[in-house]
C-alpha cells in the first residue's frame, strides 16, 4: 500500500513539474491538509457581508465591469491631448498574412497545453487532442476574420475569476483582479495575431528600450538591474537619486478604446487590419465564476483591455509605449503598468525642484490618455550617502492641476520611505517582487525570502516520507529554488550576513531531500543532488548574464552599460576583448553588478568565456561549480578540473558533457 501511495505522488509531482502552485497542491493533498487561498468566503459590499456564492458572482460581475468606467470618471480635465506624445509613424502598415492547417497545428502544439476551461467548457488541452480535425476549419475561420476586419461575436465572452491580490482584506473586491479564461479558439486566433503584430513592431524598432513587461528576452530581473545600475551610477558620481514607484489605479481597466485605435494607428496597424482589433474590443461580455457557480447576468466590457488575454497584455503595452516622452529628464523604466521614474541631481534642492517639475509633466501624460495615478500606493526612495541626511522640508508631489492654476484637492504628496520609518513595511518599496530600500542592503528582502523558504521546508520535511528522492528534489526546485533565483543576480551586493540567513535554509531543505541528519556536513549532499549553494548560484548567474552581454543577447538597454577595451581609441593590449572596468570611487560600491560584473567576467580565461554556444558553456560552468564541491577531489591538485573556486577564473577548462549527463 506504502509502495502505491509513494508512487501515485510521484507521478502526480512529475506531472506537476516546476509550477509552485501544482506542487503545493500536491503536497497538500499528501498530507490531506485543504488550502483555501484561492476559495473566496465572503464580500463586504456596502457595509454588509455575502457569502452566497451566487450572490457573490453577480457583485464581482457588477464590480468589474464598472470599475474601469468609474475610475475613469476621476481623472482630472487637461489641454494637453494625448496625440502631442507620440512618435512619428512608420511608413509600412501590418499585414497579417493567410494561415493554413499548418500553421494553425503548430500555434497550437507551441502553446500551454492547460486544462483550465473556457465559458464553454472548452480547454487548450482538449482542442489539442483534437486538433488535426478542426485545424482545416479553423484555418478558415481565421482567414475570413482577417479578410473582412471581423472578430467572431461567439468568441468575445469570457469566463473570469476574481484573484486576491495579497493586499489589505479580502472582504473588498478592490483588492481582487479580474482574470479572464477567454474562449479557447479566440485564444489560438489571439496567439496567431500576436506574432504578426510583434513581429511587425520589432522590425519597426517600437517598443521602448526600458519597457522589460511580457516581451521575449526581457524579464523583471534586467528592470530591477537598470534600477540598480542607475542607482549605482549616480552615487559613484556623488549624486543623489530619486526613485518613484507609480502606481496606476485599474491600469488594464482603464484603457480607452478610442484612444488606443489612434496608437494602433500610428504604430501601423492600419485599414483593415485595425478594423479587426476595433471588432475584438468591442462588445465583449462576461461572466464571474466563484467556486462553481456562475453569474446570473452577462455583463459588457466597455472600456479595457482584458487581463487573461494574449492581445490584451500586447496592447496594454502599445498604450503604454510613449509615457517617456513626456520627461526628457527623467530615466523611466517599465514593466507593464508598473513604473519608475528616476532623476538624479548634486543636492538635495535641485532634486526636489527637478523632480516636482518632471512629475507634473508625468501627470500630465496620465491625464491626457485618461488614466488615474493612485497617490497613496506611489512610493518615493532617496539614494544617497551616509552623511548626506534627508531634509525635513524635501517634499515631492504629484500635482494635476493645469499650468498656471492651484487647487490643493489636485496635488498630493508621495510617501518618502526611509530605513527610520517606524512600521518596517514602510522602510521599503516591493518593486516586482523585490524590495528596495534605502542603502540597497535588502534586509527587508531577504527576511521576505527567508520566509517564503521556510514555508516550503515545512511543507517539504512533511512529505519526505511520502515522495522518493526523485520528486522531493522536484518539490525543492518548484517550492525552494525558484524563490532562491528569482532575481537572483542583485544577490552579489547583499552583505554576507543576510546572505547566510537563507543559506542556512537551503542547506536544511538539502539534508531532507537526501534524507540525512541535521547535522549532515551538506557539501556532498549538494554534488550528489546537483543543487548549486546560494553563492554557487549567485556567482553563476552573474555569469551568465554577462556572457549573453558579451554575445549581444541582451535587451537594447544594455548595450552601452559596458564598454570593451578594443572599442577605447588607441588600446592594443592584448586584453583588448576585456570589458573595460569602471572605476568605483567609493568601496562600497565594489559589488555593486556594475562593478562586479565585469569585474568577475574579466578573470575568466578567453577560451573559456569565448564560447558563444549558450547552452554548452552554461552546462560547463554548473559542471565545475558542483565537481568542486566533491569531498574526493584532491584540494592540492591545480588540474582545471579541480582548481579551487577562488582561482576558477585563471584556469582554462574544458568538460565532457558526456561525462556529467
Amino acid at each position: 500500500m506504502n509502495a502505491c501511495k509513494k508512487l501515485y505522488f510521484q507521478n502526480k509531482i512529475s506531472d506537476a513539474g516546476k509550477n509552485s502552485k501544482k506542487v503545493w497542491d500536491v503536497i497538500n493533498e499528501a498530507t490531506n491538509s485543504v488550502s483555501k487561498k484561492g476559495s473566496i468566503d465572503c464580500i463586504k459590499i456596502d457595509n454588509v457581508l455575502i457569502s452566497d456564492d451566487l450572490d457573490m458572482a453577480n457583485n464581482f460581475n457588477n464590480f468589474f465591469s464598472k470599475i474601469g468606467p468609474k475610475t475613469a470618471e476621476k481623472v482630472h480635465h487637461t489641454d494637453k491631448n494625448f496625440r502631442d506624445y507620440l512618435p512619428p509613424p512608420p511608413l509600412n502598415s501590418l499585414f497579417m498574412q493567410p494561415v493554413d492547417e499548418n500553421v494553425i497545428i503548430t500555434t497550437v502544439n507551441g502553446m500551454d497545453k492547460k486544462s483550465s476551461k473556457d465559458i464553454n467548457d472548452i480547454s487548450i488541452k482538449f482542442l489539442s487532442e483534437h486538433l488535426h480535425e478542426v485545424a482545416g476549419p479553423l484555418a478558415h475561420i481565421f482567414n475570413l476574420s482577417m479578410q473582412t476586419g471581423i472578430f467572431p461575436s461567439r468568441m468575445k465572452t469570457s469566463k473570469t475569476v476574481p484573484i486576491f491580490k495579497n493586499v489589505d482584506s479580502r472582504l473588498d473586491p478592490n483588492n481582487f483582479r479580474p482574470v479572464s479564461i477567454i474562449d479557447a479558439w479566440s485564444k489560438i486566433f489571439e496567439k496567431i495575431v500576436s506574432i504578426f503584430l510583434l513581429a511587425f513592431l520589432f522590425q519597426n524598432n517600437f517598443f521602448y528600450k526600458n519597457q522589460f513587461g511580457f516581451l521575449k528576452g526581457r524579464s523583471t530581473d534586467q528592470a530591477v538591474l537598470q534600477i540598480i545600475n542607475y542607482v549605482t551610477k549616480a552615487l559613484n558620481e556623488g549624486k543623489l537619486a530619486a526613485a518613484c514607484f507609480l502606481d496606476v489605479q485599474k491600469a488594464f481597466d482603464t484603457v480607452n478604446h478610442e484612444i488606443l485605435y489612434v496608437k494602433l494607428e500610428n504604430a501601423g496597424v492600419r485599414g483593415v487590419a485595425l478594423n479587426w482589433f476595433k471588432s475584438y474590443l468591442s462588445e465583449r461580455k462576461q461572466k464571474v465564476l466563484i467556486g462553481s457557480t456562475f453569474s446570473d447576468s452577462i455583463e459588457d466590457i466597455i472600456l479595457g483591455v482584458i487581463q487573461g488575454s494574449i492581445i490584451g497584455v500586447l496592447l496594454f503595452l502599445i498604450f503604454m509605449n510613449d509615457i517617456y516622452k513626456c520627461s526628457a529628464a527623467l530615466y523611466s523604466i517599465l514593466f507593464a503598468d508598473d513604473i519608475t521614474s528616476l532623476l538624479s541631481s548634486n543636492n538635495f534642492d535641485s532634486l526636489q525642484t527637478e523632480l516636482n517639475a518632471e512629475l507634473k509633466n508625468v501627470c500630465t501624460w496620465y491625464r491626457a490618455n485618461k488614466m488615474v495615478i493612485h497617490p497613496k500606493k506611489s512610493k518615493l526612495l532617496v539614494f544617497r550617502p551616509n552623511n548626506r541626511l534627508i531634509p525635513d522640508q524635501f517634499d515631492i508631489f504629484l500635482d494635476d492641476n493645469e499650468p498656471g492654476l492651484f487647487d490643493p484637492l489636485k496635488i498630493n504628496k508621495l510617501k518618502l520611505i526611509t530605513n527610520s520609518n517606524d512600521d518596517i513595511k514602510d522602510r521599503s518599496v516591493r518593486v516586482l517582487g523585490v524590495y528596495l530600500d534605502e542603502k540597497l542592503n535588502f534586509e527587508y528582502h531577504i527576511g521576505h525570502v527567508k520566509a517564503k523558504v521556510n514555508k516550503a521546508i515545512f511543507g517539504l520535511s512533511r512529505v519526505k516520507n511520502i515522495f522518493s528522492y526523485e520528486s522531493l528534489r522536484l518539490i525543492y526546485f518548484a517550492n525552494i529554488h525558484s524563490h532562491l533565483n528569482y532575481c537572483n543576480l542583485m544577490y552579489c551586493m547583499v552583505p554576507k550576513k543576510f546572505i547566510n540567513k537563507i543559506f542556512l535554509a537551503q542547506k536544511r531543505a538539502v539534508r531532507i531531500i537526501c534524507n540525512e541528519s541535521f547535522r549532515a556536513h551538506t557539501s556532498p549532499l549538494f554534488f550528489r543532488s546537483r543543487i548549486l549553494p546560494l553563492n554557487d548560484l549567485i556567482y553563476f548567474n552573474c555569469i551568465k548574464f554577462m556572457h549573453d552581454f558579451n554575445n549581444g543577447r541582451l535587451p537594447e538597454a544594455f548595450i552601452n552599460t559596458w564598454t570593451f577595451n578594443r572599442d577605447i581609441e588607441g588600446y592594443r593590449l592584448r586584453n583588448a576583448d576585456d570589458i573595460y572596468l569602471p572605476r568605483f570611487n567609493y568601496n562600497s560600491l565594489r559589488f555593486h553588478p556594475f562593478f562586479y560584473l565585469p569585474e568577475i567576467w574579466n578573470k575568466m580565461k578567453n577560451d573559456f568565456k569565448n564560447s558563444q554556444y549558450r547552452p554548452r558553456f552554461l552546462l560547463n560552468l554548473k559542471e565545475y561549480l558542483l565537481h568542486k564541491l566533491d569531498t574526493d577531489f584532491n584540494i592540492n591538485c591545480f588540474c582545471d578540473l579541480c582548481a579551487t573556486h577562488h582561482h576558477i577564473m585563471n584556469q582554462n577548462f574544458v568538460f565532457n558533457i558526456n561525462d556529467y549527463i
